[in-house]
């Protein structure tokens, strides 16, 4: 390191080239940084809702709940499944395990819930989707 400081001092103009560019390379990838005050960070849950209109909460959970939990309960890399019924909707959250490739699980469960043909008539299609969540990074005072 030494030698490296004593060569600079030496050669001025290097020491001068070099900072010029890191300045420029500086300018140059300040035009491409991504820049957000509310990035957008995807968690490890896969989330699975599907519409009932005018069922009861708990025909909602025997018709559509538990037969979601029964079908991707087998599934590997899955940490933890919780489930809501109410009026009307159906939510099943999967929470997934660290480490496990999150697009292929949901494409997993996604196939794994189209496979389910014993879903209520009148409702709609289950909507399977990886949740996402908006934090703040900058506060100013």
């Amino acid at each position: 390191m030494k030698a490296l400081i004593a060569w600079m001092a030496r050669h001025p103009v290097a020491a001068n080239l070099l900072m010029g560019l890191i300045l420029v390379a500086g300018i140059v990838n300040m035009a491409t940084m991504k820049q957000e005050v509310f990035p957008l960070v995807e968690l490890d849950v896969i989330e699975v809702r599907m519409e009932y209109q005018g069922a009861a909460p708990d025909e909602i959970e025997e018709a559509i709940v538990q037969r979601i939990e029964e079908q991707i309960e087998g599934i590997d890399g899955i940490d933890q499944i919780t489930s809501v019924a109410v009026q009307g909707t159906g939510v099943v959250r999967i929470e997934l395990s660290r480490g496990v490739h999150v697009p292929s699980k949901l494409d997993e469960i996604k196939a794994a819930v189209d496979r389910i043909t014993t879903f209520p008539v009148d409702a709609e299609r289950p909507e399977v989707k990886q949740l996402v969540t908006r934090q703040r990074v900058v506060e100013l005072l």
